[in-house]
């Protein structure tokens, strides 16, 4: 004869089993989450220090080249207004170039972080 609880016991099961498969697939999203974004900042970070040390070099290049071509003219001046030319001409270069430079490697970083390109 057919038992009702031996119909019941199959269902109870499904109902637990469901509710553990959403629990791990929230698990799953809050650990993909966390890396995607402690990966996004810690190269953000990164490119954050590199700009800054960059930024840096570039200014004591900038200053030595000053002290040497104003040695070189016999004007300080003269070579800081040289100097002050050069990177704004560059300057301007960079401004003119940030979207293939700077969004596009932003947009492909993020598509990599977020989305993956294959490799852990």
């Amino acid at each position: 004869m057919l038992n009702l609880n031996d119909l019941a016991k199959p269902a109870e099961n499904l109902a637990d089993d469901i509710k553990d498969y959403i629990s791990m697939q929230e698990d799953k999203l809050k650990l993909e989450t966390t890396k995607a974004a402690s990966t996004s900042i810690a190269r953000l970070l990164a490119m954050v220090l590199i700009i800054l040390v960059a930024f840096v070099a570039l200014l004591l290049l900038s200053f030595a080249c000053v002290l040497l071509l104003g040695e070189a003219m016999h004007s300080y001046s003269a070579a800081a207004f040289i100097v002050a030319g050069v990177v704004i001409i560059l300057t301007v270069v960079l401004f003119l170039c940030k979207k293939k430079l700077f969004v596009n490697t932003f947009v492909k970083l993020f598509i990599d972080v977020f989305y993956g390109n294959g490799k852990e």
